[in-house]
């Protein structure tokens, strides 16, 4: 196979030969605090740590460093052999997954996926995928690696297939392993041609590329010890030596989703002929490994759960979209004033690939009719101050009561939220808040919101809404869901409107990724922007979805509007 660059391949080596990859040896609490920043930066509240009784946490611990140092003075170095052909795990202990996040310095650069699987036939299924975003000359540089193998329990590798894309670049592998003649074939192929095919001398002793892991999990390193192994570098197509040495003591180590608690440092130093690379690993009395790095690239990861992994890995996909605005074309002129004497606006959408009719919400003051099967027509309604203005104006409420329930990213049953919506309210005097409407108090709301929370541009990270109110800044989507929180807080069905607004800022005439709310004021749906100066709204903007932030990824429904806007041709009709 034609091999990556050696930066590349080295990063792309780490994330799977390693275990679970870090920082630098032994950093005290700061670290803990930096994890708790990255994850409120990114819109989630890290758990409060577990508090530990007295009796629990002094009679837990004694036992545990008891039993360890009574285990250490057993050990005999003529034990400390990794016998390969006993399992490293138990079926029963099967499914299992692992979640990591990757950072360069303190910045994330991506994710790793690993899920080990028990098949019909009793074999050990082992699915690997990364993806890490880094910067090459200044642009970013997409790299995923997919790896799938089949084993034995004891690892011994039967087959393995996977890809490698770098950029615009991508390589598929598949190799069999068969251990009566001793070999391995590999076949590959490179941006769609086939690569020569490689044959590999094949010794029983060897193992696949998730050997590390499994030597240590099969019989964790004790201290001092030194081990030795050999196993499969798919990225390299040859075998790799690996040495683990493990330091004098296990230490309190920071980690990212556990707290600090007694690690193993163990280094470990990988050799392919005459080239040599080094990683550092942190493992427990287990050998569950915590985190990892590699020195040279100074490429850190960190064993996390599922939900931080998930939404950093939808973040790099948003950072991946390459184009976030769309080019308009047509009338735009009739979007261009604020005449009220327009009652709609249609908006023909062609997409060269896929029917987009299917892409678009129907609801609210938005309609759509199909005009072939790839052109859409989507008529947005004004939505008048009079409630009797009813035209292409959604009455029903949600047959659910997801517009009006407290959340993570909606939190209006917040004391602080609840606090900061009636002191709104308040602020217009001449306002009898007994006797006044739903939609009377949602203007008002609007109206303090745009004056108190200034705009800023949507930068693909989510933050707190109650940060919000201290910052006194905030993208479109933090500013919906300050809106929703608010209005939710006044018993007021509310949801989020995901899509495209007309971008008055530009020379040149596009659309832009945009949100906004849609409230239920007793009669109807009406869609109101916290972010615009216009109530209701105007109608130079396009949905393509609603969405409660209920998911525990906020991510996930604005990555759906990112994907749709990629290839989309816009034009304003004159009507």
């Amino acid at each position: 196979m034609t091999k990556p660059s050696t930066i590349i391949r080295h990063s792309l080596l780490f994330l799977f030969l390693t275990c679970v990859p870090g920082c630098e040896t032994r950093i005290p609490e700061p670290e803990e605090e930096r994890t708790e920043r990255i994850l409120q930066d990114l819109g989630v509240a890290p758990k409060p740590k577990p508090v530990k009784t007295e009796d629990s946490s002094a009679d837990s611990r004694v036992d545990v460093d008891q039993t360890m140092a009574d285990k250490r003075s057993v050990i005999q170095p003529s034990s400390r052999v990794d016998d390969a052909n006993k399992p490293w795990i138990s079926a029963d202990q099967l499914p299992r997954e692992i979640w990591e996040v990757q950072y360069i310095g303190n910045n994330p650069i991506g994710y790793m996926h690993r899920k080990v699987s028990v098949s019909k036939s009793s074999e050990f299924e082992i699915e690997a995928e990364s993806r890490t975003t880094v910067s090459l000359k200044g642009e970013p540089l997409v790299q995923r690696l997919k790896i799938n193998t089949t084993e034995t329990d004891t690892g011994a590798l039967r087959r393995i297939e996977g890809s490698i894309e770098i950029g615009d670049n991508k390589q598929t592998f598949e190799g069999n392993v068969n251990s009566i003649d001793g070999k391995m074939t590999l076949k590959g192929v490179n941006n769609g041609q086939a690569t020569p095919v490689i044959t590999i001398g094949w010794n029983p002793d060897y193992r696949g590329p998730f050997a590390v892991d499994q030597s240590m999990l099969r019989r964790p390193l004790e201290p001092k010890e030194t081990r030795k192994l050999k196993y499969f570098d798919p990225i390299l197509g040859k075998v790799v030596e690996g040495k683990l040495k493990a330091a004098d003591d296990f230490f309190k180590t920071p980690t990212m989703f556990v707290g600090s608690r007694d690690l193993l440092e163990v280094s470990n130093i990988s050799t392919v002929g005459n080239e040599t690379m080094q990683a550092l690993l942190w493992v427990d009395e287990k050998g569950e490994g915590y985190k990892s790095i590699m020195q040279s690239a100074d490429i850190r990861s960190f064993r996390t759960e599922p939900i931080v992994a998930q939404i950093l890995s939808s973040v790099f996909d948003l950072r991946a979209i390459s184009s976030k605005t769309i080019k308009l074309s047509g009338a735009v002129d009739r979007l261009m004033s604020n005449r009220t004497n327009i009652v709609s606006q249609t908006f023909r959408i062609k997409n060269s690939n896929n029917d987009p009719f299917k892409l678009f919400s129907d609801r609210t003051n938005q309609r759509k009719k199909s005009q072939n099967a790839r052109t859409v027509d989507i008529t947005v309604f004004r939505v008048g101050l009079n409630p009797n203005e009813m035209g292409g104006v959604e009455l029903k409420k949600d047959n659910d009561d997801s517009s009006q329930v407290d959340t993570d990213f909606i939190p209006s049953k917040s004391p602080i939220i609840q606090e900061f919506a009636r002191a709104l309210v308040a602020s217009q005097s001449k306002l009898d808040e007994g006797n006044v409407s739903l939609f009377e108090k949602v203007k008002v709301c609007r109206e303090e919101l745009v004056k108190r929370i200034e705009l800023k541009e949507f930068d693909n990270q989510i933050g707190s809404v109650v940060e919000t109110t201290k910052s006194k800044q905030a993208d479109c989507v933090e500013h919906a869901l300050l809106f929703a929180s608010v209005c939710r807080a006044m018993g007021i069905p509310t949801r989020i409107a995901l899509g495209m607004i007309f971008n008055r800022n530009k020379e040149e005439p596009e659309m832009k990724f945009h949100a906004w709310i849609e409230f239920h004021d007793g009669e109807r749906w009406v869609p109101s922007d916290s972010s615009d100066q216009q109530f209701p709204t105007s109608i130079d903007r396009i949905k393509v979805l609603e969405s409660n932030f209920t998911d525990p990824n906020p991510y996930l429904d604005i990555l759906k509007v990112f994907q749709s806007m990629t290839e989309l041709e816009i034009s304003v009709l004159s009507q």
